[in-house]
């Protein structure tokens, strides 16, 4: 998991938008998650369970 924080955690309420998942290295794949505040969040594993999604 990647949190590239480009300024301090604040409330935020909303997410701009959820990427992937996507293939990354070997047998994992990516998951992208952008804050309202630009900030991206990225998950690899080997699986993923997103509840909700479109």
């Amino acid at each position: 998991m990647e949190c590239d924080r480009q300024l301090p955690w604040g409330f935020s309420a909303s997410i701009n938008e959820v990427r992937g998942p996507s293939p990354a290295e070997g047998e994992l794949a990516r998951v992208e998650i952008e804050m309202q505040s630009g900030d991206v969040i990225r998950i690899e594993a080997v699986a993923f369970c997103l509840q909700g999604a479109d």
